[in-house]
């Protein structure tokens, strides 16, 4: 630096410094003392590691006490956003005893590690000796140097195994402590009659009033006696009514079924299902529910409500096409955090238009159909999920009714297997169910890979603003978001 500009001598005046405003820089709040800066960068997994965790912005910077012990267990670091500045300050002291301060703004520190967490989790390997001291088994667990394979299996070594998992969460919160529960009349604690050596609550064990009952099993007449009872109270007469008619028109139904046709709340379904009709857990017709009195083994006309669960292996399609049900990629590890993005207000002028066909018998049809998808299969139309469970009747493929009705009349012998149907029923409807499914796959997939080229061509004219208003007006735009909306909310639903 040249001249006195930035030269800062007396308090009582402020003066103007170098700013550069290019500089970013990371911030690592190291919970420690640091004497040697190699060392620190030892603990964190040097360069390397910081770099991969800063590029990534949901993980976290694991900080390391003992480097050299693979069983010591890292503290970490969450990135948090800062709008902070670096200074570089030089002091000079003068003949006179006074000092100046040639003060430098390098640049800006905008992202920031800060271990808020605890860090006092540890499992040594140690090892007590007679003598009351501790002994370590680093050296015994672990080798550096190549050995001999039979020396280190012949290896006297203490048995060292460490916790699995320390704790669910290593930052400290405010634990609030509520009320004893408070329980009706005829409550058993469950802990007066549990064995020692069990670990339970004391929440009483739920009474579940649903019959279940496999193939060979006869057919339930009637609920339990107590289910009337203590489900009454759970639904109104109108809502089993309801119920009572479906089963009327059909004998046998899936869960999802049901649910599309239910006008009420899908809880209350749960209550009255155990009052009106039993479960199959195995069988042509598993996974179903029946009416009471209703026995499918002794009507070879209840062929048409056998259960064929169709799945779809993830290499035949994209995840963007067919979503599954649950997935165990929700699960995070300690190493990373979750981090919720900015939702952007839109606002969508096309609801503004008169001409905009958007009407509530519109979108009833669209929520009838999206329900339908639940348990109907249809040549045109993808299954919601990659495993779906539907009834031969709901399949509506000419392939499959053929096959359904083949040997009509000449039904001998239900099987447990392919129930009333002919042999292999269930893997030929597959086969030609997978057949359709691929179709739709792939043109899917083409018209997804379109739509990507043509917002790829897109982007580079949105950027600019002659592009936007050569697009007349905000319409176009507003179409499309609407569109994803749409979507978001189908795939919800």
């Amino acid at each position: 630096m040249e001249g006195n500009e930035n030269v800062w001598e007396n308090p009582d005046r402020t003066i103007d410094v170098p700013y550069n405003k290019n500089g970013r820089f990371v911030n690592v709040e190291f919970p420690g003392v640091v004497q040697n800066v190699e060392k620190a960068l030892q603990t964190l997994g040097g360069i390397d590691t910081i770099s991969k965790t800063y590029s990534t912005a949901t993980k976290r910077l694991p900080l390391t006490w003992r480097p050299d012990d693979q069983y010591a267990k890292p503290a970490f670091g969450d990135r948090t956003n800062t709008t902070n500045l670096l200074m570089k300050v030089q002091r000079k002291k003068s003949l006179d005893g006074t000092y100046k301060y040639r003060v430098e703004v390098v640049g800006v520190v905008d992202i920031s590690y800060q271990f808020k967490a605890m860090a006092d989790f540890q499992f040594l390997p140690m090892q007590k000796k007679d003598d009351g001291q501790y002994e370590s088994l680093l050296n015994k667990l672990t080798f550096k140097d190549q050995i001999n394979y039979q020396e280190y299996c012949n290896r006297d070594v203490p048995l060292f195994i460490p916790p699995v998992i320390f704790s669910r969460n290593d930052m400290p919160g405010d634990y609030l402590f509520r009320k004893e529960v408070q329980h009706r009349q005829n409550y058993m604690d469950p802990s007066k009659t549990r064995a020692d050596n069990l670990i339970g609550t004391v929440r009483q064990k739920r009474t579940v009033f649903t019959i279940f009952i496999n193939f060979e099993d006869n057919v339930p007449l009637e609920p339990i006696k107590r289910a009337r009872e203590e489900l009454q109270d759970k639904f109104s007469a109108a809502q089993e009514n309801e119920v009572i008619e479906l089963f009327k028109k059909r004998p046998i139904w899936s869960k999802a079924g049901l649910l599309s046709q239910f006008s009420g709340h899908k809880d209350r379904l749960k209550f009255i299902l155990p009052l009106l009709s039993f479960y199959y857990l195995t069988g042509p017709w598993r996974c179903m529910w029946c009416r009471f009195g209703y026995s499918p083994r002794e009507n070879p006309q209840a062929k048409i409500y056998q259960t064929i669960d169709f799945r779809v292996r993830h290499a035949l399609f994209s995840a963007e096409v067919v979503k599954c049900k649950r997935s165990t990629f929700t699960y995070n590890l300690p190493t990373a955090i979750n981090r919720f993005q900015s939702q952007v207000a839109r606002i969508n002028i096309s609801r503004l238009d008169d001409t905009n066909d958007d009407s509530d018998e519109n979108k009833k049809s669209v929520t009838d159909e999206t329900r339908e998808l639940t348990y109907i299969f249809r040549p045109d139309k993808l299954p919601p999920h990659r495993q779906m469970f539907y009834q031969l009747c709901d399949i509506h493929l000419t392939e499959v009714e053929d096959l359904l009705h083949e040997n009509d009349g000449q039904e001998e012998v239900c099987d447990e297997k392919d129930g009333w149907c002919v042999k292999d029923m269930g893997e030929k409807c597959r086969t030609i169910m997978a057949k359709y499914f691929n179709r739709l796959v792939e043109k899917e997939q083409e018209k997804n890979a379109l739509e990507k080229e043509k917002r790829s061509r897109r982007k580079p004219d949105l950027e600019s603003d002659d592009s936007l208003s050569e697009l007349g007006g905000e319409t176009e735009l507003d179409g499309e978001v609407e569109d994803d909306m749409d979507t978001e909310l189908l795939d919800c639903a």
